[in-house]
């Protein structure tokens, strides 16, 4: 029996310029009591404060440095951070969770402009 040899494939790059990473590798850097977490929040991820602790855990992982969408493998590990760490508001029934839904809808919609 003739057992021919595995295809060799290229180690993986990934580009540093991917949509997100440099906001992502910025504030992974920072103390976490810096304000600048917030913003981080609210204008990368859009995504309420309340779920600043499990954002922090989850950039800190570093599990979205390998990936091609970084700024969406940290909204979906934040969920499941968000369940593991027992994270309870009034608002997180009400309007967190939803508003997480939606900012996810919204962007994984395709836009008009688009060339098919």
């Amino acid at each position: 029996m003739l057992i021919m040899p595995r295809k060799q494939t290229p180690p993986r790059i990934l580009d540093p310029r991917r949509p997100g990473y440099a906001e992502t590798d910025a504030v992974s850097r920072l103390s976490p009591t810096s304000d600048l977490w917030l913003n981080y929040l609210r204008d990368v991820l859009g995504m309420p404060p309340w779920t600043l602790p499990a954002v922090q855990w989850v950039v800190r992982s570093r599990f979205w440095s390998r990936t091609d969408d970084p700024v969406d493998t940290v909204r979906k590990n934040t969920l499941r951070a968000i369940k593991r760490m027992g994270l309870t508001n009034p608002e997180q029934i009400a309007n967190g969770l939803e508003q997480i839904r939606t900012v996810q809808r919204v962007q994984s919609e395709p836009t008009g402009g688009e060339n098919l």
